[in-house]
């Protein structure tokens, strides 16, 4: 499937948020299942399972993006500081916000996914804008 897809001088708009979207339902899914596990399995405490999980599905997602998501003719070494960066901040975020939540309101596993969920849809909507534009800029 890979091998169909358009060069980075072709990749459209729509191609990145339809990528964007495949992606994002891949990392909440992955980011549920492995919170559940770390937390509800192996009783370890919810900020340690959410920090476990967060940082899986953006190791995951990290190849999911440069090789699939945001094709650029950019070599990876000139992108990994604006990577780094966009990551950093948007982990800590993710991860603040999400605690958060889950502190206040993630009484049920209904809650703790809705929460996880919510926020990674949040956050995610600002890491779209900052890659497609900054971080893995189409070519001109």
């Amino acid at each position: 499937m890979i091998g169909t897809l358009k060069s980075p001088a072709q990749q459209s708009l729509v191609s990145r948020l339809g990528w964007f979207l495949v992606g994002g339902l891949i990392s909440v899914a992955v980011n549920y299942a492995i919170f559940f596990a770390v937390h509800y399995q192996l009783h370890w405490p919810k900020d340690v399972a959410l920090a476990v999980s967060l940082g899986v599905v953006t190791g995951v997602l990290s190849l999911w993006n440069y090789f699939v998501n945001f094709r650029t003719p950019r070599s990876f070494h000139k992108s990994l500081g604006r990577y780094i960066s966009i990551l950093l901040l948007c982990y800590a975020l993710n991860y603040a916000i999400t605690l958060f939540g889950l502190r206040h309101f993630g009484r049920t596993k209904l809650l703790e996914f809705s929460i996880l969920a919510a926020v990674q849809v949040l956050i995610s909507g600002v890491k779209f804008v900052l890659y497609h534009t900054w971080v893995y800029p189409r070519p001109s």
